[in-house]
């Protein structure tokens, strides 16, 4: 019979650095964080205050010195919400899959580390794959994009308008809605795919996710 399990826990004495959350040369009233990181090996950090079973927002936090990559972190901007995480789809590069991870968030003793959206977003389409280059008359084809910060190498999860309700209607498996309830509106972008000369073929709304 195997023994009861056990967790052994110390507290940290190394050095620590400041994650912020920045405007990014944006006019903001409301700009605060919450979530977690982590680092290779999957060492995980959590991010604001804590109480209860999550973390609070915070604008800045405290934490370990090293370099991380998010593990799901909401940003706020005023009424928007950002939600991140690391990119386990296609990155910028086209590579997908089992690729590098870049840990781009450098925390430093001597120099914080801010977080605030300034890198250029880019969309790469995750399907089809990139291995895919050519289709038959009659094929269904899938797209997928994911929005990413190319540098930071983060996905944009979802952008949510927090000071609009709208309803959300959860089912169960055979697809019977079992309640609904108030949610914040997704921004979700509505795509177009367009031939070379601008004719569009079709178009529609992509959801974040």
């Amino acid at each position: 019979m195997l023994g009861t399990p056990k967790i052994a826990a110390r507290s940290y004495t190394g050095p620590l650095g400041t994650i912020k959350a920045g405007k990014g040369g944006r006019e903001l009233e409301k700009v605060e964080f919450k979530g977690s990181l982590k680092q290779d090996v999957y060492v995980a950090v959590p991010v604001g205050t804590i109480k209860e079973r999550s973390p609070e927002a915070v604008t800045e936090c405290a934490v370990p010195v090293g370099d991380y990559t998010p593990y799901i972190m909401h940003v706020t901007y005023d009424n928007l919400d950002i939600c991140i995480s690391n990119n386990y789809h296609t990155n910028a590069q086209g590579q997908s899959g089992v690729k590098d991870i870049v840990y781009g968030m450098q925390v430093r003793e001597d120099k914080p580390y801010v977080l605030d959206f300034s890198n250029e977003p880019m969309v790469v389409f995750d399907q089809p794959p990139k291995s895919k280059t050519s289709f038959s008359r009659g094929d269904e084809i899938m797209f997928a994009a994911v929005l990413i910060d190319p540098n930071l190498d983060i996905m944009i999860r979802g952008l949510d308008d927090t000071s609009v309700k709208v309803d959300k209607e959860y089912k169960d498996a055979d697809g019977k809605v079992i309640h609904t309830a108030k949610v914040n509106k997704s921004l979700d972008p509505n795509v177009v795919i367009a031939r070379a000369d601008g004719e569009v073929i079709a178009e529609g709304v992509m959801p974040f996710g």
